[in-house]
């Protein structure tokens, strides 16, 4: 639970100092909700595949495949909403996208880690 919750609070937090960084602040409340919302959709398709491969309905390599397509397809569809929501440029959008792909990753490792 503790790290759903960290995980949940974390980029949202370090997008209060990025918005301020970029003099992008007024533009905040708006992406936030917008990658909120498009997570949700995100996550059902990643949940989708998952379960269909673990109830071996996919075989394995299409499965694999398919799930790093749909990570594309997310990075992707984040790096949109950053660049639309915010009003950045192409490469300010990724180097966000990149913040937070290495949050989600730092989580992770620090929870397999300390078992959390």
């Amino acid at each position: 639970t503790s790290v759903f919750i960290v995980g949940w609070l974390l980029f949202p937090v370090a997008m209060l100092e990025i918005v301020r960084v970029i003099d992008r602040s007024q533009h905040y409340f708006r992406y936030v909700a917008a990658s909120n919302w498009c997570s949700v959709l995100e996550d059902g398709v990643l949940t989708l595949i998952v379960v269909l491969r673990f109830l071996e309905v996919l075989p394995q390599l299409f499965g694999g495949l398919l799930f790093f397509g749909c990570i594309v397809w997310v990075l992707s569809f984040q790096f949109f909403v950053a660049r639309n929501a915010l009003q950045i440029d192409a490469g300010t959008a990724a180097v966000i996208i990149g913040v937070r792909l290495l949050l989600s990753l730092s989580l992770f490792a620090v929870a397999g880690i300390f078992g959390g």
